[in-house]
């Protein structure tokens, strides 16, 4: 997707960093390049180059005629006065959000196609085959990290035995018209869908109550419930969490993920079992995988290394937090650690 190209200057970086977070948040980063300049020397050298840019909001002490021999598709002026902004610009203190509406309601077309382009959910399933290693609470705190972004997230737990709903504080559970709705074959449309979900800074499906296996459900069942998501919800990220057992099923459907999210750990006996799971699945192929270390303890050995694996692992990110502490899936969410490896991967 062709991003679309913001420059903003203003010699205000307190002004402009709230501004340049407003409309992150409302585009996604995903479709914006912005360039932030806030002083007049740097101003003359990025015009040096010809440049083209979608949208320019510039302070009008900080203009330059320079700006007429570049490709710019719409120029917005901000203004330190009220009273100068009604000769022709944007009242510079008027708030992020007035500011944002009336920049996208004033874009020539070819910003606007840019911004219309429907955006693509991406299914991360997050995957160990090993028990205890804190992978809920890691997708978790995935889920509810991108959310804090300001993305639209949406949690579904392909685990035999689910039990988020004690992370989450909820009560409810998936009832049988759900189950009847799914194993019919339905296509589920989004009004439908909603019925069966719950937020909490983030979507997730409600858990079912016992487990799958006694509920009449299958694997399979919450994999087509995460490809309906894809393709008829507006979700930017779905965030699949699995069970540790490994079978065709789950191969399949890291086929069709956009990105395998796979925990491992550093202790000899957990690494030669990822070593394995490495063996059988093409994570150098066509599809994303990236690892991530859960439970590290930088006093102990790290045995995610030649000497001990046959196939190579690199994990992402090294975390600390342990999946039996009571606030681990915030803990995490928090960690600087975390954050900058959902930074360099999403």
């Amino acid at each position: 997707m062709n991003k679309v190209n913001v420059t903003i200057v203003d010699a205000d970086q307190t002004y402009i960093e709230p501004l340049v977070e407003y409309f992150i948040n409302k585009l996604g980063k995903e479709k914006l390049e912005i360039t932030v300049i806030t002083r007049r020397e740097s101003f003359e050298q990025y015009l040096a180059v010809l440049r083209n840019i979608d949208i320019v909001l510039i302070n009008r002490n900080m203009y330059s005629e320079q700006l007429l021999k570049h490709n710019v598709g719409n120029i917005f002026y901000l203004c330190e006065t009220e009273e100068e902004s009604a000769r022709g610009g944007i009242y510079k203190y008027t708030g992020a959000d007035d500011i944002y509406e009336f920049v996208f309601k004033n874009l020539n077309d070819t910003a606007k196609v840019k911004l219309s382009e429907e955006r693509k959910p991406n299914i991360i399933l997050v995957y160990s085959p090993l028990g205890g290693c804190g992978k809920t609470t890691v997708s978790l705190a995935l889920a509810k990290t991108l959310a804090a972004e300001g993305k639209e997230v949406l949690y579904i737990s392909g685990e035999d035995i689910q039990n988020y709903d004690a992370v989450m504080g909820e009560t409810l559970h998936m009832d049988s018209d759900f189950r009847t709705t799914i194993l019919s074959g339905i296509e589920l449309n989004k009004a439908m869908f909603s019925r069966y979900l719950s937020k909490n800074g983030f979507y997730y499906l409600r858990p079912v109550d016992g487990t799958l296996l006694s509920a009449g459900y299958r694997f399979e069942d919450f994999v087509r419930v995460a490809i309906m998501a894809k393709k008829s919800m507006q979700y930017d990220y779905i965030v699949f969490d699995t069970s540790p057992a490994f079978s065709d099923n789950l191969c399949g459907f890291m086929q069709q993920a956009d990105i395998n999210l796979i925990i491992v750990r550093q202790d000899m006996m957990s690494v030669r079992k990822i070593d394995k799971l490495m063996s059988a699945i093409d994570y150098k192929g066509g599809n994303n995988f990236t690892f991530l270390c859960n439970m590290y303890d930088e006093s102990r050995h790290i045995c995610l290394t030649e000497e001990y694996m046959n196939n190579k692992c690199v994990p992402r990110a090294f975390l600390k937090m342990f999946p039996g502490d009571d606030n681990a899936c915030d803990e995490i969410a928090a960690s600087k650690e975390f954050r900058d490896y959902i930074e360099f991967n999403f």
